[in-house]
């Protein structure tokens, strides 16, 4: 499996991942190996780009790195599978509504049967754990001999 950063993701598995033309290009890198010898491949990426277009197209308007080789998206609104040339939404992040998904997909996009929403946790228990890690803290700190500099 491997999981990488992306500019774009076209609906056919296409990735674009390695310049943005006009921009400083420190050059390939080693993305279209690793896609390439890689079993299943995940992009993670915001759904938008800076600009606001979608970055879940229909075709890469960015130069591809690989052909066909991107199994699942996961960006800030939801999880993705491609298969037959669609996006399959298969997961929505909390407080992502369909519609919010519809309205930032450029590329075809179909509902998953099992659709569901990501759950935080409830509040109570996201401050226990957040009380836990702030007792640890301190007594990692507090424990400690180092000055400083």
């Amino acid at each position: 499996i491997c999981v990488l950063g992306a500019f774009e993701v076209d609906q056919e598995g296409n990735l674009a991942n390695w310049m943005i033309p006009g921009g400083y290009v420190a050059g390939m890198g080693g993305a279209a190996d690793l896609v390439v010898g890689s079993n299943r491949v995940i992009a993670a990426m915001t759904h938008r780009n800076p600009s606001g277009q979608p970055k879940l197209m229909t075709a890469c308007d960015l130069p591809i790195t690989a052909a066909k080789c991107v199994n699942t998206v996961v960006t800030d609104l939801g999880v993705f599978d491609i298969s037959d040339g669609v996006f399959e939404c298969r997961e929505l992040a909390p407080d992502v509504t369909w519609e919010d998904v519809e309205s930032s997909t450029g590329g075809s996009l179909v509902r998953s049967d099992q659709l569901s929403s990501a759950q935080g946790p409830p509040e109570e228990d996201a401050q226990l754990a957040h009380d836990a890690r702030d007792e640890e803290e301190g007594e990692l700190v507090g424990g400690s001999d180092w000055q400083g500099d």
